[in-house]
């Protein structure tokens, strides 16, 4: 997965992107602000903003005497941001174009670096959180978040169950696997040269009603990227198999949304 793949994936999912079936993300995005211990005053640099949730939590988090630089590389997703901190009347926020892997901006400029949901996307994630570091004043602070691992026997084992059926090729290792454990994200971290690395892990799942809900959870997320490979006629093919099978997980509760979240946060040196 390179970067114009995942920039022309967000770019089209970007108007749906904040679906009800998709809440985990501006939950963990506020949980990360959390995490990292953002406070009044701070200059803090949003990377892989999306559509700005996280941007948005640590906006209220610096206050009007904060700063709060939002990068993505997607057109469309910057757009959709801008929109949301816009309608909320936030002046804090700056929002431009930007390459995790390429950071547009100074060494040692932010007293916190955050990306929420994110680091997976990247084609290298070492060099994206050598790039966070950079930017990341000495003795600031650099934390992420990511998803972790999910079952077979889930929404996600059944997409990807779908993806083999339909002679989908994937990767050996898929990209959220990378970070899909606590002792992954924090050897990043140290082969970064962080330290003071803290990881905490929470379970933000929850019960959907209909199976409708859960395609929008693949339609409208970076998982649509993978069912590029077919026409769309085979995509709605597609379609009706996986909603078949999905609907095998409901119970009387709905359908189970496993939605494990990891967040990693670490300090620069302050001899860097």
């Amino acid at each position: 997965m390179d970067n114009q793949q995942v920039k022309s994936c967000f770019n089209l999912v970007s108007d749906s992107y904040d679906k009800l079936a998709l809440r985990t993300a501006s939950v963990s995005a506020q949980h990360l602000v959390e995490f990292a211990r953002i406070h009044t005053g701070q200059k803090v640099l949003d990377v892989a903003t999306g559509t700005g949730n996280a941007a948005i939590a640590a906006a209220y988090a610096v206050g009007e005497s904060g700063e709060v630089i939002a990068v993505d590389i997607a057109e469309n997703m910057r757009e959709e941001a801008q929109r949301k901190v816009s309608a909320v009347g936030l002046t804090n926020v700056n929002i431009r174009e930007g390459d995790a892997l390429a950071l547009p901006l100074g060494d040692n400029s932010f007293d916190v670096v955050i990306s929420a949901s994110a680091v997976y996307c990247w084609p290298d994630i070492l060099t994206g959180l050598r790039e966070l570091q950079r930017v990341t004043k000495p003795g600031g602070r650099v934390a992420f978040s990511s998803w972790g691992e999910i079952g077979d026997n889930s929404v996600v084992g059944v997409y990807k169950a779908c993806l083999q059926n339909f002679g989908i090729a994937l990767p050996p290792v898929m990209p959220l696997q990378r970070v899909d454990t606590p002792d992954k994200c924090r050897q990043l971290l140290q082969d970064t040269g962080l330290e003071n690395i803290e990881i905490f892990t929470e379970e933000l799942g929850y019960y959907v009603e209909s199976v409708e809900e859960c395609w929008d959870f693949i339609w409208y997320t970076g998982n649509r990227m993978h069912l590029a490979q077919l026409e769309p006629e085979k995509i709605e093919q597609f379609k009706v198999e996986f909603l078949k099978q999905v609907k095998v997980l409901k119970t009387d509760k709905g359908i189970w949304m496993d939605s494990p979240a990891i967040f990693a946060l670490a300090q620069k040196s302050v001899n860097s």
